[in-house]
């Protein structure tokens, strides 16, 4: 499942601990399971020892064991009662970690002095921290103190009952030293028992959690899943009933949506801001999963389909910018060099216009992007960068294409001639363009008004603007900002 809201990135966490180190999670419980049975095998070998010389010995050891092993219960569901808080605390320490060294974010906390801010934030959130990691190492000091008592209980117990079977000739100062190394011995176990023991039930909690994300529900089969079609062929998608709300929501995003996109057809989505155009998007991915109803895929419900080969048949370009400090060819392709098809990368940065940018840097296309691990990396423009992630989608070549507003940072003429660039170009390529922009779609296929969660309005643009409904209206308020001419029709449509 597509992991965003809270409780799937407090799982993520915990599961990411749980194997982080050799010490902590599963690293742990593999190491201490035999080191448990090897313990319990002496301390069995030498109880038997200790009952020759004296049954009294082994009572108070066995007591102390008891006792000891109560104290870690203590701590050890202290610890699990309060690993939330602990695990919120890191979450957040982390979060402004990562924020004050990322670069996109210097300019925000130079330009508005938030630099007190963060630190303030800093020192709250270590002193918090400070304040529960005290808290559990009293815990644990409790077990540990108990371990001191057992040690000077365990040797008076044993000089005194020793002595005196010495005193009254029962044992010889040899058997007298070899006793106390048995006695010696069988705590060595005791203690190696416990400490296993102790490892064993603090690395469970750790391995829980890590099962608890694990044991999520697919969207998918799997490795098992039935295999994807002919991806050089376009597709049809079919939504049957869906509805989709978020998790502790009271109300659906999406509600009782049926939509059929034929093979090929290129499909726009249109509507406010929060209509469930996004979430839409993201249903068909299968980030999400529908609250209700199905999504087909050449008449294939998805979720039956093998994962990796279901995303190799999209090509999804979002809003939001990430790309990686490789080379530009690297960044599009996600190959490595030796997998790439380097001619038709550069036929993907021509289409999207990024061509003669590339060929005037010094390294053209193997110029990595940003400097966080080259100092000869460049910094594209937002709009370039938006070019980018086009091109990337276009040389995965995949029979499904949806782009999310990926041209917000270009002006309309910009926009506009990059989609009929994506239209002219994907004709074998069943489409969907998302955009605030109407006039930037009007040459799709079909055009689908979204508002509240449902399609209020469908049609093509020259039928959607003789109805004069929503659509309309919004293209005309639009039209007053960018364009010239017949606004009722789109005629003569002219960007300023």
């Amino acid at each position: 499942p597509y992991i965003e809201e809270l409780d799937k990135q407090i799982l993520t966490e915990k599961s990411a601990r749980a194997i982080a180190s050799n010490w902590v999670g599963i690293e742990l419980m593999m190491k201490r399971s035999p080191e448990l049975i090897t313990n319990l095998i002496g301390l069995l070998s030498y109880a038997t020892l200790i009952i020759v010389i004296d049954w009294r010995i082994l009572i108070v050891l066995v007591v102390m064991c008891f006792v000891n092993l109560y104290l870690n219960r203590r701590a050890r569901e202290y610890m699990e009662k309060h690993a939330d808080e602990n695990a919120a605390l890191m979450r957040k320490q982390n979060y402004l970690y990562k924020n004050t060294i990322k670069f996109e974010n210097l300019k925000d906390i130079i330009l508005y002095q938030m630099s007190d801010w963060f630190r303030h934030a800093f020192e709250k959130n270590c002193s918090a921290g400070r304040k529960w990691s005290y808290q559990n190492e009293r815990m644990w000091l409790k077990p540990a103190v108990s371990d001191i008592a057992f040690i000077a209980l365990r040797d008076f117990a044993a000089y005194f009952i020793l002595t005196r079977q010495v005193l009254h000739g029962h044992i010889t100062l040899a058997l007298f030293t070899f006793y106390l190394g048995i006695i010696s011995g069988f705590s060595g176990w005791l203690f190696g028992l416990m400490n296993a023991w102790t490892d064993l039930l603090r690395s469970n909690i750790q391995v829980n959690d890590y099962r608890c994300i694990m044991e999520q529900p697919s969207t998918f089969s799997g490795s098992a899943g039935v295999k994807t079609f002919d991806k050089s062929k376009p597709v049809s998608i079919r939504l049957e009933n869906v509805s989709f709300r978020y998790a502790g929501s009271e109300k659906d995003i999406i509600t009782d949506l049926n939509l059929t996109i034929n093979p090929g057809e290129k499909i726009a989505l249109v509507g406010e801001n929060g209509a469930g155009k996004t979430t839409l998007i993201k249903l068909l991915c299968g980030l999400y999963q529908p609250t209700k109803g199905t999504i087909y895929v050449n008449e294939t419900d998805i979720r039956k389909f093998n994962r990796d080969d279901y995303m190799g048949m999209l090509s999804v370009v979002f809003q939001d910018i990430n790309m990686f400090a490789f080379s530009i060819i690297e960044n599009i392709s996600g190959k490595t060099l030796e997998d790439t098809d380097i001619s038709r990368v550069m036929k993907c940065l021509t289409k999207v216009g990024l061509k003669k940018k590339v060929d005037s840097l010094q390294w053209k296309e193997m110029m990595p992007l940003s400097q966080r691990l080259s100092k000869e990396g460049i910094e594209l423009s937002g709009g370039e960068m938006q070019k980018l992630l086009l091109a990337r989608a276009l040389y995965k070549n995949a029979p499904i294409l949806i782009l999310d507003e990926p041209t917000a940072a270009l002006d309309p003429i910009a926009e506009s001639e990059l989609y009929e660039e994506y239209y002219s170009n994907l004709i074998d390529r069943t489409s969907i363009f998302i955009s605030h922009r109407l006039a930037s779609t009007r040459f799709c296929d079909r055009i689908l008004y979204f508002a509240h969660g449902a399609v209020v309005e469908e049609g093509s643009h020259e039928e959607l603007m003789r109805r004069n409904g929503a659509y309309a209206k919004v293209y005309q308020i639009q039209s007053q900002y960018y364009t010239k001419g017949n606004a009722q029709t789109g005629d003569g449509v002219e960007y300023a």
